[in-house]
């Protein structure tokens, strides 16, 4: 019975222990501004008071009747209700998240498609500049030769594509023109085929630039008599070197390569200049050969380029073909078997295209697209010496 008694004690003087503990708990939650810690703090003394009552009757100290049932229940109580409202925080914290985040998302849809359409916006005045500007190189790119002892053919394609309303167009910085100048009381043809550097509107501008000055070239020999009487070799020389003063004044900013080719109509003898431009083909008896000047020239536009310039002279016959072309048709990118693509480093892949499709643009250009892709502006000029 006296062990019984002190282990009484013993559970007695734990349990006031955890009271002061947990009282030091709730007094902290208190301060801390805790959700439910009232609720607790009430429970809690509740509690406490229901015990202490039926520790004092167990030794008959008070009379009153055992209470910790009821306590206990009180606080079960009480514990629910700050779940209850804990639960109700929660609910409408995330109720208010939700709607949050339900406005964060309008406003950045909102926002997203504000600059959707800015985007459409400036897209669309873009592909109006491009459109403007292809509609002004037109005119320029033409074949306005008129020979009976040569035909010409003209094959373009510009990398950049664009729809512009209901119009597809495409824009670059390649150029061919062809027209007929008179030279000392001869008629010749006078072809180019221009590059001008850079993608898209830029090498369009370029384009724009040399197009005018040379149409403006064409147009004095055939307006002003002075400049019919120079020779084949003077006129073309002065037109590659006027060219070259008007690129100059950009200070190297805008570049243009350029093959310039006269053939005179009756003897069909040809005078061409190269100016950093892949070099003519010409197809011959079944078999196509690189038709390379002794001089390659420096582009137009370049600073402190040398003003000397040799002419090629040669000699057509008739069936020949000679094909002139911008960097497009070797700057392709040949599909291999792993399907990566890999820059061609082919210099002779164009010739055997030319070979394969007996001088064909179209053919030529087909046979590309089999192997490869194009990575540059490509434009094509064949020219057929009639038989």
């Amino acid at each position: 019975m006296y062990t019984y008694g002190r282990a009484v004690t013993y559970v007695e003087i734990g349990i006031f222990l955890s009271i002061i503990y947990i009282a030091h708990i709730i007094v902290k939650a208190l301060k801390n501004h805790k959700v439910g810690a009232k609720l607790f703090l009430s429970g809690f003394i509740i509690l406490t008071i229901t015990a202490i009552n039926d520790i004092l009757k167990g030794k008959a100290v008070v009379y009153t009747p055992y209470t910790l049932g009821y306590g206990f229940t009180i606080f079960i109580i009480f514990q629910a209700s700050i779940l209850i409202r804990k639960y109700s925080f929660a609910f409408i914290k995330s109720e208010e998240l939700a709607r949050d985040l339900e406005d964060k998302v309008i406003k950045r849809t909102a926002e997203l498609q504000t600059t959707l359409e800015q985007v459409k916006e400036l897209k669309f005045q873009q592909d109006g500049d491009y459109f403007l500007t292809s509609q002004l190189l037109k005119p320029l790119s033409k074949n306005k030769a008129d020979s009976t002892s040569i035909s010409i053919t003209f094959l373009t394609r510009q990398k950049k594509r664009f729809q512009f309303r209901e119009w597809h167009e495409e824009i670059g910085g390649d150029l061919c023109m062809s027209n007929q100048i008179i030279l000392g009381e001869k008629k010749y043809t006078v072809l180019v085929n221009a590059d001008a550097m850079g993608k898209s509107l830029l090498g369009a501008s370029g384009a724009l630039v040399f197009g005018s000055v040379f149409e403006s070239i064409i147009n004095r020999n055939q307006n002003t008599k002075e400049t019919q009487y120079e020779t084949p070799d003077q006129w073309i020389k002065q037109t590659f070197l006027e060219l070259h003063r008007v690129f100059e004044t950009f200070d190297g900013s805008m570049l243009v390569s350029l093959v310039l080719v006269l053939i005179e109509e009756k003897s069909r003898s040809l005078f061409m200049i190269n100016a950093d431009h892949p070099p003519a083909v010409l197809y011959r008896d079944v078999k196509a050969v690189f038709l390379s000047p002794e001089q390659f020239l420096r582009k137009l536009g370049t600073i402190g380029a040398n003003e000397n310039i040799s002419v090629l002279q040669y000699q057509l016959f008739p069936n020949d073909i000679l094909i002139l072309g911008s960097d497009g048709r070797d700057d392709l990118l040949i599909k291999s078997n792993d399907g990566t693509f890999l820059f061609n480093e082919n210099d002779s892949l164009f010739l055997s295209q030319v070979e394969k499709c007996r001088g064909d643009l179209e053919s030529i250009y087909n046979e590309m697209m089999k192997i490869g892709v194009l990575y540059d502006d490509l434009t094509l000029i064949k020219i057929s010496v009639h038989s």
